[in-house]
């Protein structure tokens, strides 16, 4: 293997890990008997044939991942999702995409191909997105559907995560953590307000007196990537005597959005707890 594929398969390797941004939006459900001896392989495909970034060097990695791993089967890649239908997805357990019309926001794929794809996931079928694919779907389906489909109750989300205590089972942070990053990927074509009302929630539930200390440094992370001046101005509103008042929250900058953080609000309300 020369030098230049050597860094080329590096660069895409790094695309697909250190960069990549996998949302599991549902868990893996076996969907298929197997016997008691022999481990059910995971079905996979791959989206692939439309990203903003170098697709034809990153997917074949992606591929590869998988293909090297006794965990998984059958690996397929298509370069051509709106053709799928509900037949073709009922062939695999888990759906990969690196994949993205992104700046495009238009709906890409036939009704027919969007209503089994929801369908797929609302039946227990996994979906993991890698970096840019994550600016997917921003226009369909509605966020209540999309959220339906995964599983996810927000209302239940954020009572578990306002009880949770260092050593609890992490669930409920890898929700929200997945809400948050949807919610990202909606930056400037949010039209139903899904990320300014998330932000607001996690606002209050920093001020909240019901939270707990674990609960609140995890949020305020989670907070720092999506948050606008609405929330900086209604935490930096509070009492002096509060916590929450003695540092600034932790935002991004508008001026560099991607790249910088304005100032990190310093876990005033407990230990960190350990990765």
């Amino acid at each position: 293997m020369n030098d230049a594929w050597q860094h080329r398969r590096g660069f895409a390797f790094r695309g697909a890990l250190t960069l990549g941004l996998a949302v599991v939006l549902a868990a893996l459900t076996p969907q298929r008997a197997v016997s008691a001896d022999e481990p059910m392989k995971l079905r996979v495909l791959i989206f692939s044939g439309l990203n903003n970034h170098d697709w034809p060097s990153t997917t074949p990695v992606i591929k590869a991942m998988f293909t090297d791993c006794a965990r998984f089967g059958t690996v397929d890649v298509t370069e051509n999702p709106a053709g799928l239908n509900a037949a073709t997805l009922a062939r695999y357990d888990v759906l990969v995409s690196n994949w993205t019309p992104h700046p495009e926001t238009r709906r890409n794929w036939p009704l027919e191909t969007e209503a089994a794809f929801l369908d797929f996931v609302r039946k227990g079928g996994g979906f993991v997105v890698i970096h840019a694919a994550a600016c997917t779907f921003q226009v369909w389906p509605s966020t209540p559907a999309a959220t339906k489909a995964a599983g996810i109750d927000p209302n239940a989300t954020f009572e578990a995560v306002a009880r949770y205590r260092y050593g609890d089972e992490r669930k409920p942070l890898q929700t929200l953590q997945q809400l948050v990053l949807y919610a990202n990927s909606l930056a400037g074509n949010d039209p139903q307000g899904f990320r300014d009302s998330l932000a607001d929630r996690m606002a209050a539930l920093l001020i909240s007196s019901d939270a707990t200390p674990a609960a609140k440094v995890f949020v305020c992370g989670q907070l720092a990537d999506i948050a606008s001046e609405k929330q900086v101005a209604a935490l930096n509103g509070l009492p002096p005597t509060s916590s929450l008042s003695r540092r600034p929250l932790c935002v991004r900058s508008s001026e560099f959005p991607a790249r910088r953080l304005i100032e990190c609000c310093g876990r005033p309300w407990g230990r960190r707890e350990a990765s």
